[in-house]
């Protein structure tokens, strides 16, 4: 049985206006995603990870970044369809960081560094308990954890907190963007074991936009590549895809 789409990426071109000419980094790309689903998204530096990321984010503008064709729409959890790439701001808003959420490539771009880190992860939260919220991220040993400031923490650490606060809403759509940049072998596959636990018990979609094709290939999930500005679909080692924690075709 086929899945109801959730996010729909038609023929998307979009880049940035440079000093002196309009840059295209994405020329008619497209890109479905179902509820449920896990996606992957590879591609060199500069191909266009980011980009997608945060066209989908409706935040392209705060980058410089211009969409010129195409459209992005969004199935709300409510049936409800939004067409993000045409959105008003009051519009988008409803949905960032309750229907789709963004684990940046970077995370001081989402941890105020003058918040002690369990004020920030409590504004994220829905019901669960603080520290259920970090023991599913690795974190629950980490003594005086929430008493701490972003920057007392290491790279990896904040990566962690960032997802942790990206699925407090329990979104519907997760988007990552180089989640496993500063981690080690260990804790990457810890991740994994962490998106793949959240995708089955809660449903979440995922798109992950990163280089590491063996963290890819450890999700075993379906996946894209970016060459040359058009989305291309890849072959994976492991034949079995996951969708809610059931195999597919």
């Amino acid at each position: 049985m086929t899945s109801e789409i959730l996010l729909e990426i038609e023929n998307l071109t979009c880049g940035y206006q440079g000093s002196k000419e309009y840059e295209r980094v994405l020329t008619g790309a497209g890109l479905t995603v179902r509820r449920g689903e896990i996606i992957g998204l590879s591609g060199r530096s500069g191909s266009g990870k980011t980009t997608i990321a945060m066209a989908i984010m409706g935040m392209l503008s705060d980058m410089g970044g211009e969409i010129r064709e195409g459209r992005i729409v969004y199935r709300c959890k409510d049936g409800q369809k939004v067409t993000i790439s045409q959105g008003m701001e009051k519009e988008l808003e409803k949905i960032r960081g309750k229907e789709i959420s963004l684990v940046f490539q970077n995370p001081g771009l989402a941890l105020n560094p003058m918040v002690k880190v369990g004020k920030q992860l409590k504004r994220c939260c829905l019901s669960e308990d603080l520290a259920s919220m970090l023991e599913s991220v690795g974190l629950e040993k980490e003594i005086g954890l929430k008493d701490k400031y972003p920057h007392q923490l290491s790279i990896g650490m904040c990566q962690r907190v960032t997802i942790a606060m990206a699925i407090g809403s329990r979104p519907a759509l997760l988007i990552l963007d180089e989640p496993t940049a500063s981690l080690d072998g260990e804790n990457k596959k810890k991740i994994a074991e962490l998106l793949l636990k959240i995708n089955s018990t809660w449903g979440t979609g995922m798109l992950i936009a990163t280089h590491d094709e063996a963290f890819l290939e450890e999700m075993g999930c379906l996946c894209y590549e970016l060459i040359n500005g058009k989305i291309v679909e890849k072959q994976v080692k492991n034949e079995e895809r996951t969708t809610c924690g059931i195999p597919t075709e």
